[in-house]
């Protein structure tokens, strides 16, 4: 008998899975990123980014700083137009929230 006879499935028990982690992670996204909105809206940037980096990059894009995130690398930003998520993408932002996202205090569950 062959070692490979006692396994059952291999890597392909664990693509459905992968698959569906796949599928919420993307469905998450696509709920929470508000790619035109106006308004406050929570910024994330690259975990090394600075605050004062941050900052600087909602200025040159065009927004205004509405308040901080939890994070140094996560703001939350007013944006005047539509058009301020693509110059805030050039600046570097990986994504954009809603505002409550990233500023909200976390809640404990019990």
């Amino acid at each position: 008998m062959s070692a490979s006879g006692s396994q059952s499935g291999g890597a392909g028990a664990m693509l459905p899975a992968v698959a569906f982690a796949a599928i919420t992670v993307a469905a998450t996204f696509a709920i929470l990123n508000p790619q035109d909105a106006t308004g406050e809206v929570g910024l994330v940037f690259a975990p090394w980014a600075s605050e004062a980096e941050v900052h600087q990059a909602v200025i040159r894009a065009g927004g205004r700083i509405a308040g901080p995130g939890r994070w140094s690398n996560a703001i939350v930003a007013y944006v005047p137009d539509p058009a301020f998520h693509a110059r805030i993408r050039q600046e570097g932002a990986w994504f954009a929230l809603a505002a409550s996202a990233i500023c909200a205090p976390p809640r404990i569950l019990g």
